[in-house]
This record gives C-alpha cells, sequence and structure tokens, in this order.
C-alpha cells in the first residue's frame, strides 16, 4: 500500500509550515505495511494540483493525505468535507473571490478517509484531536476539494482527506497570549495514528 501525504509550503508571512515539515518526518517510512511518500506543494491556486497530479501519475497511490496549517486550531482536525469555493490571495498574488474550484462540479465532496476512527485513535494515545466540518475557503479547502474532484472525474481507485494542523511552538512566540500550538513531535505522532487507521481499511 502507498500513501501520498501533501504538505504546503510556508504562507501567510511565516517562515515555517508545520504540514510540510510533519511530511517530511514521514517521508520513506513504512507504517502499518503502508509506504509513506511526501510532496511538497506550492500555496499557489494555479499550480498545487497539476503538481499533485503529476505525483499521483509517478506513484499511484491509494491513499492521500493532504496537510495544512490552521493557525488558531489547538487540535489535529481531519476534515469532514471540502466545498466548491475558492478565495484569497495566494503566495504568487493570485486572487480568487468566491470562485468556484470546479463550475461543472458538486457543492461539496465528503472525504473518504475514516475521520472519526482517525481521530479516535488520536484520542486514544493522548493526543488533541476533533472533526471538523469547515475546511475555510482557501487553498486547504481547495485541496480537500480539487483531490476529490480529479479521483471522481478520472474514476480512480484512491481514498482522500484533508487533515488541518495547529500551529508549531515557534510560530506563536510574537502572536496573541494564548494562540494555541502543538510541538512537531505531537503532530507527527497524531498523523502515524491516522496512517494506521487507514492502513487498516
Amino acid at each position: 500500500m502507498k500513501i501520498l501525504l501533501t504538505g504546503f509550503e510556508p504562507f501567510g508571512g511565516e517562515t515555517i509550515n508545520p504540514a510540510l515539515e510533519s511530511v517530511k518526518r514521514l517521508h520513506g517510512l513504512t507504517i502499518a505495511g503502508a509506504q509513506l511518500l511526501a510532496v511538497e506543494l506550492p500555496v499557489a491556486w494555479n499550480t498545487a494540483m497539476p503538481q499533485l497530479i503529476a505525483a499521483i501519475d509517478q506513484h499511484q497511490p491509494d491513499a492521500i493525505i493532504s496537510i495544512g496549517q490552521a493557525g488558531g486550531r489547538a487540535k489535529i482536525t481531519p476534515e469532514y468535507i471540502g466545498i466548491n469555493i475558492m478565495n484569497g490571495k495566494d503566495n504568487e498574488g493570485v486572487v480568487k473571490n468566491e470562485e468556484p474550484i470546479a463550475p461543472d462540479g458538486p457543492d461539496g465532496y465528503f472525504a473518504t478517509l475514516p475521520v472519526s476512527r482517525m481521530v479516535e485513535a488520536m484520542k486514544a494515545a493522548r493526543i488533541p484531536a476533533a472533526i471538523s466540518y469547515t475546511a475555510g475557503t482557501y487553498l486547504c479547502n481547495y485541496m480537500a476539494y480539487a483531490v476529490r474532484h480529479h479521483i471522481v472525474s478520472h474514476g480512480l481507485n484512491i481514498k482522500s482527506g484533508f487533515i488541518h494542523i495547529p500551529y508549531l511552538p515557534e510560530q506563536v512566540i510574537n502572536k496573541p497570549t494564548n494562540t494555541p500550538s502543538m510541538p512537531l513531535e505531537t503532530i507527527v505522532a497524531g498523523l502515524k495514528e491516522c496512517i494506521k487507521v487507514i492502513a487498516a481499511e
């Protein structure tokens, strides 16, 4: 079994992105029989999916886990759904103003990863986790939706979903008091629990 992990480059003025750092830690490992491959993606409306599609074609994964930073969240939060909308300015200066991701696509796609069981496994491992029912409208939601749209449109047998993770502690030093964060080691441990569940299915 192959699981393809994606992590975004830094954005929003940050010099580090915990999503990218966590998938770097997981790249090349084998967990519960699943071979893990990691890909860095740009925070860019026009180039993120083409790069991921190239990786899908190259690696032929059985599952795709897209991972992104959610500043302000205190827990690891697998997303339940991605919606058909784009909003915001990316790292290349491209602006989307409530435009559809796929004009001919449905309003939303549910994750096909076992979201509830992933959260239960992380909690059992004493890692803060919860299901999220909104991935926002920026690039994270874009990946949650666009990946499934590509899979469905091309008749591929690939499970997919998106997981949001908190800031790292070093990212909140100059942010408001009580801005939540999570150590990279804890994030990676949580993702490993998710991978075990996915591999078991």
